[in-house]
């Protein structure tokens, strides 16, 4: 009978990086005193009070994000850790955040309390680990980055569809603490970009409109279709002005790389010769104080009769 309950200890374990809590353990048959015995054998670890990894289960990063679920059943994995466990580049702290209810207690010895009252439409499980979902987890890293990594951070987000503007506007319509209103704006204004209906192909695309705006240009149409004389689509570019027949191309490794050249310069020959200016963006145009787009940007828009002068 004891073997049975071991068997259904390790086969939750199994549903959860190898870890239980005492309820899970209790619930699949066993005693405090089992469970004590185990423990003293060396058979089960401690990793707080109350949770437990199976010996023979691999150490994984998400053990930690785990056990503190466990420790905390009310609780949900938030902040950086949330974003990292969805898969975004960022690094979570070791001692997790975990957001619980605000009637719960701020103590814990294995994650970083955060107390607020979430809505279930702001929760969901990766990798087994419950967690804040995408919009409500670039809400609480505004509160804790700086606005680079927070940028870096919405446009991989909103890019890869795990939140989008409209979830992360009733958030922060909800949320009117005075401390948070200024972060909360930057927030906004970095999420503009991807409002539009045709949303920006990448965070490098995200990153050049928000740079073209900083340098005082107009938002440029985007997938903009270019016909020859005969009405047939010749190209169709990632955005850029048409009354003033410039162009913008984004360069990524991904899409122009040396496989495309040769098509990418036959395509590039065939728009301007219709007249069009195109200029091809890389990564090297977008980094912070590079100045060569923008000035020839600036140049192209100024009217000819002014540039003869």
């Amino acid at each position: 009978m004891v073997e049975g309950a071991d068997a259904r200890a390790a086969a939750t374990a199994a549903k959860q990086h190898g870890l239980l809590n005492t309820n899970q353990a209790v619930a699949a048959g066993l005693s405090a005193t089992q469970i004590r015995r185990r423990i003293l054998t060396g058979r089960w670890e401690r990793i707080t009070i109350g949770v437990y990894r199976i010996r023979g289960a691999p150490t994984r990063p998400v053990q930690r994000a785990m056990a503190a679920v466990l420790a905390r059943p009310e609780g949900v994995i938030s902040h950086l850790n949330a974003a990292e466990l969805a898969g975004l580049r960022i690094t979570g702290p070791p001692v997790p955040w975990l957001t619980v209810p605000s009637t719960s207690s701020a103590r814990s010895s294995v994650a970083r309390i955060h107390r607020t009252d979430l809505p279930d439409d702001q929760i969901t499980t990766v990798d087994g680990v419950r967690t804040t979902a995408g919009a409500r987890t670039l809400v609480d890293c505004s509160a804790v980055l700086g606005v680079h990594r927070l940028r870096n951070l919405v446009d991989e987000a909103l890019h890869l569809r795990l939140a989008t503007p409209a979830a992360v506007d009733a958030i922060l319509d909800a949320n009117r603490d005075p401390r948070l209103l200024r972060r909360h704006d930057v927030l906004r204004d970095l999420v503009e970009v991807w409002r539009p209906v045709i949303r920006p192909g990448s965070p490098a695309e995200a990153r050049l409109l928000r740079m073209l705006d900083e340098w005082g240009l107009p938002q440029p149409e985007r997938q903009i279709e270019v016909r020859d004389p005969d009405g047939v689509v010749i190209a169709r570019l990632d955005g850029g002005w048409s009354d003033r027949r410039i162009g913008l191309e984004y360069d990524s490794v991904e899409w122009h790389g040396p496989a495309r050249w040769a098509s990418d310069e036959a395509r590039h020959a065939l728009v301007t010769a219709l007249g069009w200016t195109l200029f091809h963006v890389d990564k090297s145009d977008i980094v912070p104080g590079a100045t060569h787009l923008r000035d020839r940007l600036v140049a192209a828009f100024i009217p000819a009769p002014a540039r003869a002068a």
